[in-house]
């Protein structure tokens, strides 16, 4: 086992495919198999679920894989030390899908002397995630959103990590209302006056699973970006999702949706794939399901 082949791997997991990941990473299809054959015998274990659809990792193969991320994050950063791939900055941030945070994040980058090498990732992700990467080392900096009444909550996580945890900044609840609304007008307003009012709620906002609501209201999740996918990557999405050499149940009537109307298409495609992983109780991916929900929610069925 080398580092190479790790690479190999997780570039399997990356693409869900070993057609792809080969012509990924310019090599053939039997090569690549070979290698993943040849290390599943030498651990004794499936790192993948193989099916027409295409790989999803196996439990232990999920935790070997969160292994062998770390092996390589540590080779880098061993690497960069020497005089080849030495990198005076390297910024590794995890912030809240926001269209205004990666705005202020380009913007910091931009601003940054341009004789200084800067080695920078940014990753966008919820708050469960953005303390696990900080935790594990693999990012330096995380930004994290949350209602006012969990922070506590959060003081608690990140020094049960040793992480520091410092206030950014504070969104206020903004009440749109009509102007007959006997409401309307007032400087302020409380919050029991609320009650039965629906509410806006960024879908990325952390919310204890379980916790009853304080007050029963109607709740409107929503994300201000990449719930929508462009043209193109509909077209590839369901390309390779529909590709004449997949044989599964279903498919025929997936490709003939898919020739009549591509959204009703990548709808069929996206619930199905949140089916089967389901069915295999394999944990489905927060941008699956964010797609799935715009496309029903824009009336596509």
């Amino acid at each position: 086992m080398n580092t190479q082949h790790l690479q190999y791997i997780i570039e399997i997991e990356r693409t869900r495919s070993i057609s792809q990941a080969a012509e990924n990473l310019f090599l053939g299809q039997p090569n690549l198999s070979r290698i993943l054959h040849d290390m599943e015998q030498s651990l004794g274990f499936r790192i993948f679920e193989r099916s027409t659809r295409g790989v999803r990792p196996t439990t232990r193969g999920t935790i070997f894989l969160q292994h062998a991320k770390s092996i390589l994050r540590e080779t880098e950063a061993i690497e960069a030390l020497g005089p080849k791939r030495a990198v005076a900055n390297r910024l590794r941030v995890c912030i809240p899908r926001s269209a205004a945070m990666l705005d202020l994040t380009a913007q910091y980058l931009a601003g940054l002397p341009q004789a200084e090498p800067v080695d920078a990732v940014i990753r966008e992700c919820h708050a469960r995630t953005a303390l696990e990467t900080l935790a594990s080392g693999e990012t330096e900096i995380g930004v994290i959103r949350f209602r006012s009444e969990y922070r506590d909550y959060f003081d608690e996580q990140t020094s049960a990590r040793g992480l520091s945890f410092e206030l950014l900044s504070k969104y206020h609840y903004l009440v749109t209302l009509n102007q007959s609304h006997p409401l309307a007008g007032r400087k302020s307003v409380m919050r029991a006056e609320l009650d039965g009012l629906p509410e806006i709620v960024h879908g990325d906002m952390f919310r204890v699973q379980g916790k009853p609501e304080e007050l029963v209201r109607r709740k409107i999740y929503c994300v201000d970006r990449l719930a929508q996918m462009t043209l193109l990557e509909k077209i590839i999405y369901l390309a390779d999702y529909i590709e004449p050499t997949r044989d599964f149940p279903g498919v025929e009537a997936l490709r003939r949706t898919v020739y009549e109307d591509l959204d009703r298409g990548l709808l069929m495609g996206l619930t199905m794939t949140i089916d089967e992983m389901e069915e295999m109780g394999n944990p489905v991916h927060h941008m699956t399901r964010d797609a799935r929900d715009y496309l029903m929610k824009r009336g596509i069925s």
